[in-house]
């Protein structure tokens, strides 16, 4: 089998290394996402700046103006902020805190249809999915409003960033393992190059130079056995 060329070693090693550390940032940028969600006691969403990444869970706002579920949605956190609730407007799309009558709490986004001021800074929101059946409303207040909607969405992506999430096996199968393997190949690689390094100035011995080596080792044992034997030879006419 013909052996790969200097030149297309070092253009197969090139392309790895590249792999390798477009790789390593995607990895890194998504384990901070990741922990950055499970660290969050609020929400349990990426948030970046004022911004967060919301994956979509049903598809009650699937429709033209809206998106489905499995979908990334792009948002802008307003909780808590009292100016931000008094800019929301009727056709926003909100992210709010809904309490299931089983208790659990969840997270809807729905449409404003109707503002209800209730006081200086308080509102209570009546919130419609676009794909909902009409007059299948949520009110909510605006101390559970977590973010509204900037209108920016990856379709199909908020599934893949879930399933990659920990403790889902995704995040090891394709995140972990992989990044191991990488890291692996590395240090393989590091340990050949110091060893080429240190072998640089020592000479490569092939089975022609052995065979040569052991020719002269012989043929100088033959020449001392035949000097001894001279030197006894000379010794003994002496006597």
């Amino acid at each position: 089998m013909k052996s790969m060329s200097p030149k297309a070693k070092k253009t197969g090693k090139i392309i790895a290394d590249v792999a390798f550390w477009i790789f390593f940032v995607f990895a890194l940028a998504f384990t901070v996402l990741a922990f950055t969600a499970k660290a969050s006691a609020v929400n349990g969403f990426p948030q970046i700046g004022d911004k967060t990444l919301l994956t979509v869970e049903t598809d009650s706002m699937k429709g033209p103006n809206g998106f489905n579920a499995g979908d990334l949605i792009i948002s802008r956190v307003i909780k808590d902020n009292d100016e931000e609730i008094a800019k929301l407007k009727v056709g926003d799309v909100i992210t709010f805190r809904h309490t299931l009558d089983t208790g659990n709490t969840i997270f809807v986004d729905h449409r404003i249809i109707d503002i209800a001021p209730q006081g200086d800074t308080k509102y209570y929101f009546t919130t419609h999915g676009d794909n909902n059946p009409d007059g299948v409303n949520e009110t909510t207040s605006s101390d559970k409003v977590y973010a509204v909607w900037t209108g920016q969405q990856v379709p199909g992506l908020g599934g893949f960033i879930h399933f990659l999430q920990p403790p889902q096996w995704g995040f090891f199968v394709f995140i972990i393992i992989p990044l191991a393997g990488f890291l692996g190949y590395e240090i393989v690689v590091l340990v050949l190059n110091i060893k080429q390094i240190r072998n640089k100035d020592k000479k490569l011995i092939t089975a022609a130079d052995e065979e040569l080596i052991k020719q002269k080792a012989i043929e100088e044992f033959l020449k001392q056995q035949e000097a001894e034997k001279a030197a006894q030879d000379k010794s003994s006419d002496n006597k």
